[in-house]
């Protein structure tokens, strides 16, 4: 596996942690401007990088599966790029 594969991509963490913060896809394409589509197929991207599902559509939005909300309390600290990237879980 090459260090490119060891970190999902940045954009598609970014808008997970969007949608999970705003509960939605044209919420968090709003902020981050950007299309819902690309939002979505951010979010699609890191749950086959991941391997399970991290949000489940409701009838107002989005909200975040158990592992999803795993995901979105735990931080991502870089140290020197991505070479000495390492996940903390956030202490709450």
């Amino acid at each position: 596996m090459t260090d490119r594969n060891l970190f999902p991509p940045l954009a598609a963490l970014r808008a997970f942690e969007a949608v999970g913060r705003l509960g939605g896809v044209r919420r968090a394409a709003k902020e981050l401007s950007i299309d819902h589509a690309v939002v979505s197929r951010h979010v699609r991207s890191l749950e086959a990088w991941v391997g399970i599902p991290l949000v489940v559509r409701n009838q107002l939005g989005y909200d975040l599966t158990e592992l999803g909300e795993i995901l979105s309390s735990a931080d991502m600290c870089c140290d020197d790029g991505h070479s000495k990237c390492h996940w903390r879980l956030a202490e709450g």
